[in-house]
């Protein structure tokens, strides 16, 4: 009912991957001012099991990270925040994904204050 009366453009993995980098379309439907919501469960559990709800396909670390770079070069993060993070026991990768891509986000953010 949100989406009817709020239309917003969605992009399936195999769209974003058929842009092939090319991210103008996802970028010029941004606000120059963005607030990130990085749910894990985007992540191929092969990079990260440890989430809510496993999508296998999803996309890997370098997909996720060149965009949220390419945001933060053409627009202002104004806050973000990384979700669905179910650790497992005895598998700390997850874990330090999760924090890895924290870090990354505090440093896009930084980086698009400028």
């Amino acid at each position: 009912m949100f989406l009817k009366a709020n239309p917003a453009p969605i992009w399936s993995t195999r769209q974003f991957r058929a842009l092939k980098g090319d991210w103008k379309a996802i970028l010029d439907s941004l606000t120059d001012d963005v607030f990130i919501t990085f749910d894990l469960d985007g992540l191929d559990p092969a990079y990260l099991p440890g989430t809510g709800t496993p999508e296998p396909g999803g996309l890997d670390w370098y997909e996720a990270s060149d965009l949220i770079g390419a945001v933060a070069a053409k627009k202002r993060i104004v806050g973000f925040d990384v979700v669905e993070l179910a650790p497992l026991p005895g598998n700390v990768a997850s874990d330090f994904l999760a924090a890895r891509m924290t870090y990354r986000m505090i440093g896009h953010m930084l980086k698009s204050q400028r």
